[in-house]
C-alpha cells in the first residue's frame, strides 16, 4: 500500500512528464484525446517506471526522476575519463540476455545521467527517442553485433566479429564509442549504459549542435519513426 506521500509524488512526476511527453509524442494543446480532460496518457512501460520509482522512493524531491537507473549494473572497469583511444575499447560480451522494456528504460535512464541530463522534462523528451533506436538497432539485445554491414571489416576480435562491427544495444563502431565514451562508464562497448551514453553524446552532437535537453531531437525522430527508421 502506497503512503499518502508516495502517490502525491508519483502524481506531481506524472504532471511534470506529461508536456514533454506530449511534445515528444507530437501532442500540442489542440489535440483531442479520447480521454476525460486532466487524464495523463503513457505506455505500460512509462507506467511501470513511474510505480517502481513511487514504490521505492526513486529520486525523491525536486529534480528527481521517475524509474531512475542508479541500480543498472555495470559490465567491465569503469573509467573516469571521457574520451578514450581506440586500443583502450574492451569488447567482451555481457551475457545479459535480451533486456526487457523496463529494464531498457532503466539502463537509458542511467545513461541520460551520466550524461548530466537529470531534469525530468529532458529524460522524457529522450527515452522515446532512445527506445526506438536501442528497438531497431539491437532488439534490446547488448550482445547484438553486426558483422556484414560496411563497417565489419578489420582482424576478428575475441567476440568473433570483424575489429570496426558495430556492437551493443547501440550498435556503436569501436571509434565511435571511443570518441563519445561518458565519464563514469564503463570501457566496455558492450556495456548497456556505456553504449547508451556514447550514443546519447554522439546522437546530441552529431544533430543536435551539442545540445543536451532533448529539444533538438525532431529532426532526427522524423527519418525514424512511422515504420522509416534508418541507421544514424
Amino acid at each position: 500500500m502506497m503512503s499518502p506521500q508516495m502517490q502525491q509524488q508519483g502524481a506531481n512526476w506524472a504532471n511534470q512528464l506529461a508536456p514533454a511527453a506530449q511534445q515528444t509524442l507530437g501532442m500540442g494543446a489542440g489535440s483531442v484525446s479520447q480521454y476525460p480532460p486532466g487524464t495523463i496518457e503513457m505506455s505500460r512501460s512509462q507506467l511501470a517506471a513511474l510505480l517502481a520509482a513511487v514504490e521505492s522512493g526513486g529520486g525523491g524531491g525536486e529534480g528527481g526522476a521517475p524509474g531512475g537507473g542508479s541500480n543498472v549494473a555495470s559490465f567491465g572497469e569503469v573509467s573516469n575519463k571521457g574520451a578514450l583511444s581506440v586500443d583502450e575499447v574492451v569488447i567482451q560480451k555481457t551475457g545479459a540476455g535480451v533486456l526487457s522494456k523496463e529494464e531498457t528504460d532503466a539502463v537509458i535512464l542511467k545513461a541520460l545521467e551520466a550524461n548530466g541530463i537529470t531534469d525530468r522534462e529532458a529524460q522524457a523528451r529522450w527515452l522515446p527517442t532512445m527506445r526506438n533506436v536501442i528497438e531497431h538497432e539491437s532488439t534490446r539485445n547488448p550482445d547484438a553485433g553486426n558483422g556484414y554491414d560496411s563497417n565489419a571489416v578489420g582482424e576478428r576480435q575475441g567476440d568473433g566479429l570483424p575489429a570496426k562491427s558495430s556492437r551493443g544495444l547501440a550498435q556503436t563502431i569501436p571509434s565511435t564509442f571511443a570518441a563519445y565514451h561518458v565519464q563514469g562508464t564503463s570501457t566496455n562497448i558492450y556495456d548497456p549504459v556505456a553504449s547508451v551514453a556514447a550514443s546519447v553524446n554522439y546522437i546530441s552532437h552529431r544533430y543536435g549542435g551539442g545540445v543536451k535537453d532533448g529539444t533538438t531531437l525532431g529532426d532526427f525522430n522524423a527519418v525514424r519513426s512511422g515504420g522509416s527508421y534508418v541507421g544514424y
